[in-house]
């Protein structure tokens, strides 16, 4: 076994400011048509600096390491000009418009060594959107839409990150700007006599020039992206990639439970989604698949009662076509009661259940945990503007905090430090006043 001492010191300073205009100019050209005329314009500058020291082991004193660091700075204009129509008539809306964007990206770099590098991009920018009113209690919006987003300045900052030695990352100022296009359906149902409520939403995006990531495994020592890599590291840098996509639907239903004085939502949801990247020179595709499904329960029995019991769930599937070691399946179950009660004399009590079900993480995190908090509190002053309030959080003591992050690369499965059981007495006082 062998090991290695890293004492550094790291400093990241950075700035950054943007300012918009628009202007637009309509025309009615018929009693149902208008003619819509729109021009935008944005600027944008950004400024990263970021200075590494490495500390001397004998002396202490700190000496600047110019390979891990960096000054850098970019500027991204814009401006577009589109035309389009507005129609409405009847149940009909419609509003369409395509235009026209410029843009230049501007990078420069500043140290440790100097050099700029400026790009021009031209893109056209659709827009449609329709509402169908099939009647007074049902209706339909169709939408599509498509927007650019540079690269931000940590993506483009050429400079080492290693806070984690074993994966390293740095930024690659050649990124180009991405384009999305996104389209969707919304549909609502009322029932006003049953007083039911449905809604469904369905969309799907592609991105082009998605901004993913290039990994590099070192299985030797090699030198990769002008970085010397000992065998065993990883090392990403964003890269311009095509392939992206993902799809997403949302459904609900609404409806009273008299008996319960309460209203009753299902739910159910949907997504799929491919994300391109980089492993070892060969494109790689992260297929993700996910569906859930939940219920919230809420009370209406007073103004003085009430109570809302909440239950999700979702399952989750992850498979990686070039790494088939991190294809994954995970499951989790969200529920919670909330209970609120104004009781006499000006006191009030609520308390608060979490229960969070976890399976399928590693064998040291499949886990499930209660989260119980009560508080009681007395109203003071005039209109009960003051609170007293004693509150006792985590009355069990099992608080938790699970994360699971999947990539091309690995799985982790991460637990955080979380503050348990403890008491807080508060006070509140809200100051108002109305003048007619």
């Amino acid at each position: 076994a062998t090991e290695d001492t890293l004492n550094q010191r790291a400093d990241l300073l950075k700035d950054g400011w943007t300012v918009e205009s628009s202007m637009r100019y309509t025309e009615p050209v018929s009693a149902v048509t208008q003619i819509m005329l729109r021009h935008d314009a944005s600027y944008s500058e950004n400024t990263s600096d970021k200075k590494t020291w490495d500390r001397e082991m004998v002396f202490g004193n700190d000496a600047l390491n110019e390979t891990l660091s960096n000054e850098f700075a970019n500027q991204y204009l814009t401006q577009s000009a589109s035309a389009g129509i507005n129609y409405e008539e009847g149940d009909i809306d419609l509003i369409a418009s395509v235009g026209y964007q410029w843009a230049t990206l501007q990078n420069d770099q500043r140290y440790p060594y100097e050099g700029s590098l400026s790009r021009s991009f031209g893109n056209l920018v659709p827009f449609a959107r329709m509402r169908w009113k099939i009647s007074r209690s049902k209706n339909v919006h169709v939408f599509y839409r498509s927007r650019t987003s540079p690269p931000t300045i940590d993506q483009m900052q050429d400079v080492l990150d290693n806070s984690n030695p074993l994966q390293l990352s740095i930024g690659n100022p050649g990124l180009d700007q991405s384009s999305m296009h996104f389209g969707g359906l919304r549909y609502s149902s009322t029932d006003i006599e049953n007083s039911a409520y449905f809604f469904a939403f369905a969309g799907a995006s592609v991105t082009e020039d998605y901004i993913g990531s290039h990994s590099f495994l070192a299985s030797r020592d090699t030198t990769v992206f002008g970085i010397p890599l000992g065998a065993g590291t990883q090392i990403s840098r964003p890269e311009n990639l095509d392939g992206q996509y993902s799809f997403r639907g949302f459904m609900t239903y609404g409806r009273p439970v008299d008996f319960l004085k309460s209203n009753l939502n299902i739910n159910f949801t949907g997504t799929l989604s491919n994300t391109p990247g980089l492993i070892n020179g060969r494109q790689n595709e992260s297929f993700t698949r996910s569906v859930g499904v939940g219920a919230v329960l809420s009370s209406n029995i007073s103004p003085d009662f009430d109570f809302t019991l909440t239950s999700n769930a979702s399952n989750n599937w992850v498979q990686n076509s070039v790494q088939d070691a991190y294809t994954t399946e995970y499951f989790s179950l969200d529920s919670r009661l909330r209970f609120n009660w104004i009781m006499w004399a000006g006191f009030v009590f609520n308390t608060d259940l979490a229960h969070q079900y976890y399976s399928g993480l590693s064998s040291d995190y499949d886990d499930d945990y209660l989260l119980w908090n009560i508080s009681i509190g007395k109203k003071v002053f005039p209109n009960d503007r003051g609170e007293i309030r004693l509150t006792l959080y985590d009355v069990l003591g099992q608080n938790n905090s699970i994360r699971r992050s999947v990539t091309d690369i690995y799985i982790e499965d991460a637990r955080s430090n979380v503050i348990q059981r403890y008491v807080l007495l508060s006070f509140t006082w809200n100051l108002r006043h109305f003048t007619i």
